[in-house]
């Protein structure tokens, strides 16, 4: 069965190249027919320009994420990275069973394991993002 993303891209990147992005890592980290829809909100982060590092948020065992983007620079590895990690608490998994795993945290060679997003393209979108387009809240409770 094909996975649904849902995108509030509310940064100036490129919503497709997140896309691509969002797909890879879920193929990677699904088994299939697993988390069908998956609705993300990609934000900035306090960082600004001067760090190249993304963070997250996700409901664990929901269908909720949210990516937090420098508006600098992309280490498009690090994004890779962090959309596995909030992946993996879609899948139920909180932080102490993701401790000390490559996968999903910044130890190790994670950057080897998503070497891969390194030739991937991250470039700007065709605008800022428009308030008001999606209808969706986030929910209140049960974040990881």
């Amino acid at each position: 069965m094909r996975r649904t993303f849902k995108i509030r891209n509310r940064t100036h990147w490129n919503t497709q190249d997140l896309r691509r992005f969002l797909v890879r890592v879920a193929n990677e980290s699904f088994d299939d027919g697993e988390k069908l829809v998956i609705h993300v909100e990609a934000t900035y982060n306090r960082g600004g320009i001067r760090h190249s590092s993304c963070s997250g948020w996700a409901t664990l065992g929901g269908q909720w994420v949210k990516i937090m983007l420098p508006s600098g620079s992309v280490d498009r590895i690090d994004l890779a990275h962090t959309i596995a990690h909030e992946f993996a608490h879609l899948r139920g998994l909180n932080h102490a069973a993701m401790r000390g795993a490559a996968l999903w945290g910044r130890v190790g060679n994670y950057r080897e394991i998503y070497a891969w997003a390194g030739s991937c393209s991250c470039g700007r979108g065709n605008g800022a993002w428009r308030r008001g387009s999606w209808g969706l809240r986030w929910p209140r409770y049960g974040t990881a």
